[in-house]
């Protein structure tokens, strides 16, 4: 019974909910009466009238919100249409229709400041397609830099419609770019820095904006002005923009140097002249003179004894720094001993000081063992080999006191304590073995000062029968000063005082005033300022007598005179022609991370008189390493604070090098900046060399004579029998090597690169005379025919050259980095060790970068630098090989994409100028739009037959004149192409090396000439 009672409840249950469904579903549609009546008779026993009401007062709320939602529909679509027609009438210009049809249809709700926008915005856009159609692209740069505040359109949409104009520029005159150059030539702002990297193209970056604004503004040629650091790129600069931007009279390519010559035209005579630049050679004479004037005898003691002072806060020298690098600037620290060589630490320092004052004779760290089997086959050479009494003496400077256990090594050292000890034991048995006694001196003795040490110095000596007699003080100074060496150090470092001084416009009052201030924490440091100012006024004193002056005051002058005269401060252009700074436009500046502040002065001067002008600049923040001379990387990594409403652009693909070189650097600087980009499929060739894998034979005995015979080319026997020096063998290591490498492709060119004048003992020249000599004895060829293929140069000597192969000798970690002690002498300048270490890390980049094909690094096992580290790391080398490929091309956004829409429209875009540049482009497209006409059938015909895409626009490194529209040098003998006008320096292309082919032949005849050279290659 009860489950019956159930099922009838829930039937009635289930039938109300109906009723309600159904009544609810008719007040939805709006049948109230329907609803009223379904309400009245089924439900009113059961629904609360209350709970009914409700339900309709909801519905009619709901049906009133829904009328309204479609009359406001209605009203938005009137609404939107009428906008339309006005946003239409704008679009056409019809400025006077759209303002009655606003005024009479929308004022009520279309806020009068968003119409005025719209307006703005349709005006700003007739502005600019009337001015693409028949203005200049400075016109254009002119609107979108004066545009209203609400026209929203960026930079980067500007620079996309402006770069048709630009390509059509660049047509007319023969050249074409890649798509980051073009867009860098295209920034409308008046002050942007392009930050180029090694290779990019830079200065044909800047040769095509120079020709870009000299035809768009329709200027005189001399009216662009370009600056840079030196004669040499200056000249090259002048005749690229002469020679293939076809502007033959262009004059206005000019040193800094010159350009304040020009405008200051001093009565006092200018030191250090030769022709427009300053001479290092005549300014470091200038200087040896001040020395002979100031080198009274104080003065020489004094300077003893600042060679003798050792750095007392040498464990916090870099503390500074991240662990990593803290390790590589320990290591790479060097002292300087009284004798002028470099010791690793403050005990090495004393020893070698001690024995020199006490006319001790003694060899620093001199090769006793080429491959010992405790130092895991790397040389052995102790610390000090002393020769007294007829006796070798041994003295070993341990790192820690071997006898106590809980002694550990400095942690920038590269091995465990324990191996370091089991070293100290071989080291011991070793000497014991040779018969040679072993003096034994700690770090843990020279903790007590440098006169407490002396005292333990000479106890372990006269223990061992080792006479110890202070030699007279006159007689040290004169041991001191009889080489010269102490004269030429001190002389550099006063120089680079000088100049790192007057660079920022600091006088002899203002360094003093300096020092007083805030003195070196280090008495090392403070003996030396006192010393250089003592210098520095002496070397302005010297430029008054001579009623001269150097370039730094030319430099101020220039400044001076701008300030005074404005812009009708003038140039000599040579010829009797004048160049009023108030007729320039355009200031193009290279090599911007050379910039310092007396350039700046001049530099803003200029702007200040002209304020017209504008000025592009042109940088690698990673090619920065001229700092010595006075060069600051502020003025580049701040440009916009020097430049108000500067913009800053990179141009990064590398030209120049192959796949992996350009990896390699990449890997070096990581976390330093943007990368550089590959374009050259090639991989090209980079291997580390250890010289200790190079065997010299010298071992005595008919076994080994014909080898030994046979490597007489690279190192000559002693007259008196014994073994080589360790100089000479690892110069015939090294040269034996470098014979190796080249002799794999003999024809190409070659740049051995070295961080010093010296590499291996001996001065760069003689290596590479000796080099060429054994090179052409093992070629059956004269010397002479080898003088232009192989080069050899220091690293900053390097920069802006190329080759074919690049060798860069000693790569350890005392060369590269190589770390000064008197580094640190400069820190009032901004000098510190981490400037230091970045410094010589791009300075390493720059030698890397040289090379376009093949680079290779000599070393030695257990001293290789560490800026091999990431090179070596081949894991890192193939993901940045993934990274490097070219960025897209950004997309318009709707404002500039209907601004190009209607440029279509009119017919102002040509198919050519407007089809978007696509970064996996054939490389025969760049080739056929950079050669003149009368190469274009041969450029097909190089195409078809599978032929390797050559260089275009090649000149020859070293030589401004030599030029070549085609060009494969990585062909073995290279080639080039010349055209009839070029075919006048044939001759001299010849006598480098190259194969020219006559214009006279037949085009299949040319091919097959250049597939056979290029395709065949080594």
């Amino acid at each position: 019974m009860d489950s019956l009672i159930s099922v009838e409840e829930d039937l009635r249950i289930e039938a109300r909910r109906q009723l309600k469904a159904e009544v609810l579903d008719l007040l939805n549609v709006c049948e109230y009466t329907k609803a009223d009546n379904l309400y009245s008779n089924e439900c009113v026993e059961w629904w609360p009238v209350a709970e009914y009401q409700i339900a309709v007062s909801r519905a009619k709320k709901e049906q009133a919100r829904k009328v309204a939602e479609e009359d406001a529909r209605k009203i938005a679509v009137a609404r939107r249409k009428i906008r339309e027609q006005v946003q239409g009438l704008l679009d056409e210009a019809n400025y006077r229709e759209a303002d009655h049809c606003y005024e009479a249809s929308c004022a009520d709700w279309w806020a009068r400041i968003d119409y005025e926008a719209a307006k703005s915005e349709a005006q700003f856009m007739h502005h600019f397609i009337n001015t693409f159609r028949n203005g200049s692209m400075a016109d254009l740069d002119t609107i979108y830099n004066n545009r209203a505040e609400f026209v929203e359109f960026s930079t980067d949409d500007f620079i996309t419609l402006k770069l048709p104009k630009v390509r059509s520029h660049l047509t007319a005159i023969g050249m074409r770019l890649d798509e980051e150059q073009e867009r860098a030539n295209a920034r409308p702002e008046s002050r942007v820095l392009i930050k180029a990297r090694a290779g990019s193209g830079k200065t044909r970056t800047l040769c095509a904006r120079a020709a870009l604004a000299i035809r768009d503004e329709r200027l005189t040629p001399n009216q662009v002005m370009i600056l840079a650091f030196n004669k040499a790129a200056a000249v090259e600069v002048k005749h690229r923009i002469q020679k293939t931007s076809g502007i033959p009279d262009y004059q206005n390519a000019r040193t800094f140097h010159s350009l304040a010559y020009q405008l200051v035209k001093p009565k006092r005579k200018l030191l250090f002249d030769t022709g427009g630049h300053p001479s290092a050679r005549e300014q470091s004479r200038f200087v040896q003179r001040m020395m002979q004037r100031i080198l009274n005898p104080a003065f020489k003691e004094a300077m003893v004894e600042f060679f003798r002072k050792e750095l007392e806060q040498i464990e916090n020298i870099g503390r500074d720094l991240p662990p990593k690098e803290y390790l590589q600037f320990r290591r790479a620290l060097e002292l300087v001993t009284l004798r002028g060589e470099r010791v690793k630490s403050n005990g090495e320092k004393f020893i070698a000081d001690f024995l020199f004052e006490h006319g001790i004779e003694y060899r620093y760290e001199r090769a006793w063992e080429w491959k010992s089997d405790f130092l895991d086959g790397a040389t052995y050479k102790p610390d000090f080999s002393i020769v007294a009494n007829g006796h070798d003496y041994i003295l070993e400077h341990w790192a820690i006191d071997p006898e106590n256990r809980n002694a550990d090594l400095p942690e920038h050292w590269d091995i465990s304590t324990e191996q370091y000890r089991k070293q100290i034991l071989d080291k011991r048995a070793f000497w014991e073995s040779k018969g040679k006694p072993l003096l034994e001196t700690h770090a843990g003795l020279a903790l007590d000062g440098r006169k407490t040490f002396e005292s333990r110095i000479r106890s372990v000596l006269q223990r061992a029968g080792i006479r110890c007699q202070r030699l007279p003080k006159d007689e040290i100074i004169g041991r001191v000063f009889e080489k010269d060496f102490a004269i030429s150090r001190m002389a550099e470092l006063f120089m680079q005082f000088i100049q790192r001084a007057k660079k920022r416009g600091w006088s002899a009052d203002v360094i003093a005033c300096r020092i007083a201030e805030k003195p070196d924490k280090e008495p090392r440091a403070r003996m030396f300022h006192q010393l250089a100012l003592r210098a520095y006024r002496e070397y302005e004193d010297m430029l008054d007598e001579h009623q001269a002056m150097d370039f730094d005051d030319l430099l101020v002058q220039a400044a001076e005179e701008v300030e005074a005269r404005g812009s009708s401060a003038s140039i000599h252009l040579g010829q009797g022609r004048m160049q009023p700074l108030g007729n320039l436009r355009w200031i193009l500046l290279d090599e911007f991370q050379d910039f310092s502040e007396l350039y700046f002065r001049m530099l803003g001067a200029i702007l200040r008189a002209n304020p017209s002008i504008r000025l592009v600049a042109v940088g690698d923040d990673w090619q920065a390493i001229n700092a010595f001379a006075g060069a600051e990387l502020r003025f580049y990594e701040r440009f916009g604070e020097y430049f108000p409403n500067a913009e800053t652009v990179g141009v990064t693909t590398n030209y120049r090098s192959n796949r992996s070189v350009v990896t390699a650097g990449n890997q070096l600087m990581n976390g330093r900046g943007t990368p550089a980009k590959v374009s050259r499929l090639a991989q090209g060739h980079i291997e580390t060399k250890y010289l200790g894998d190079v065997w010299i034979e010298f071992r005595p005995g008919d076994q080994f004579r014909e080898k030994r015979e046979s490597d007489y080319l690279y190192l000559l026997p002693r007259s008196d029998g014994k073994n080589p020096s360790e100089f000479a063998l690892r110069q015939a290591q090294a040269l034996k090597q470098c014979t190796q490498i080249i002799l794999g492709s003999p024809d190409q060119k070659t740049i051995l690169l070295a961080r010093t004048g010296k590499v291996y003992g001996i001065e760069l020249a003689d290596f590479r005379a000796r080099l060429i000599k054994i090179l052409s004895t093992l070629r059956k060829v004269k010397p002479e025919s080898l003088e232009k293929c192989i080069n050899t140069m220091t690293a900053h000597s390097s920069k802006g050259q190329e080759a074919h192969r690049v060798i860069i000798l000693d790569v350890t970690w005392r060369q590269f980095p190589k770390i000064h002690p008197d580094n640190l002498l400069f820190e009032l300048f901004g000098v510190t060790p981490h400037a230091v270490l970045e410094e010589e890390r791009r300075l390493f980049y720059v030698a890397m970068t040289r090379a376009e094909h093949c680079l290779y690094m000599l070393t030695d096992k257990g001293t290789e630098s560490p800026f091999l580290n990431p090179i070596k790391n081949k894991s890192m080398m193939d993901a940045d090989l993934n990274k490097c490929g070219l960025n897209k091309s950004p997309s318009l956004g709707s404002f500039g994409a209907k601004i190009r829409t209607r440029i279509e429209t009119s017919g102002a875009l040509t198919e050519t100028a407007s089809t978007p540049r696509t970064k996996d482009m054939s490389p025969w497209v760049l080739v056929r739009a950079n050669v003149s006409p009368c190469l274009r059938d041969l450029v097909s015909a190089l195409q078809e037959s599978g032929a390797p895409a050559p260089d275009t626009e090649y000149y020859l490194p070293g030589e401004d004149d030599l030029f070549s529209e085609l060009a494969w040098p990585e062909a073995s003998p290279p080639v080039a192409i010349l055209t009839e006008e070029q075919m006048v320096n044939s001759e001299r292309w010849v006598s480098r090396g190259w194969k020219i082919p006559s214009p006279d032949l037949p085009i299949e005849t040319i091919v097959a000439g250049i597939k056979y050279y290029a395709l065949s290659r080594n």
